[in-house]
């Protein structure tokens, strides 16, 4: 894929997002987030890399920014992971297997972007950041709404975004940008050391 076009309001994007950080809504996080991974991508360090976000995109990162994407409950982790192979017709079975993994962040700066005072700030809505189709919009060379978001927000030193689920109304996502991680701050996952050589023979 090559370069995006930026997104066309990336200044009042930008301004918007500096608003927000002056206002004090951005706040330390610390708790258990969830996800479901590609075997490929689930190793300890691979989980935690971004990599693949960085290699593809991804609705809230666009090509070149690695980023860490989980949920914040099991069920809406699992909801996700479906939601490729539904946008472009997979079965069920070609999606799977599948690892499944919790993760301890703890963050020291991250914005809230699923609160109505931030998506005011935003001039955005729920609805309108669940209809993105950031796809559609990669494969005509340009960036999303979402994926600009993302990007300024890491250019502006935010460490993550908790961001609302395009696939469960009320759900909510955390954005992590690891290549942004302070001291103090960290993406640990739980248990997945035990998968090591698991599937190399």
């Amino acid at each position: 894929m090559g370069r995006l076009r930026p997104y066309e309001l990336d200044g009042p994007l930008r301004d918007a997002l500096q608003a927000l950080i002056a206002s004090g809504l951005m706040l330390p996080f610390e708790g258990t987030v969830y996800r479901a991974m590609r075997l490929e991508y689930s190793s300890p360090e691979n989980a935690v890399s971004g990599d693949g976000a960085a290699r593809w995109g991804g609705r809230w990162n666009p090509p070149g920014l690695p980023t860490f994407y989980a949920s914040t409950t099991y069920e809406v982790a699992h909801r996700e992971m479906a939601a490729a192979g539904k946008y472009y017709g997979a079965s069920v079975t070609t999606e799977l297997p599948r690892v499944e993994a919790a993760f301890d962040v703890r963050l020291a700066k991250t914005l809230d972007l699923s609160t109505r005072a931030a998506l005011r700030q935003m001039r955005v809505t729920q609805k309108s950041l669940r209809a993105v189709d950031w796809r559609k919009a990669n494969d005509g060379g340009h960036e999303a709404l979402t994926q600009a978001i993302g990007r300024l927000a890491a250019a502006l030193g935010v460490q993550g975004l908790i961001v609302p689920s395009a696939e469960i109304r009320g759900g909510r996502n955390l954005i992590v940008f690891p290549g942004h991680l302070a001291p103090g701050s960290h993406i640990q996952p739980m248990g997945l050391d035990k998968l090591r050589g698991l599937f190399s023979h």
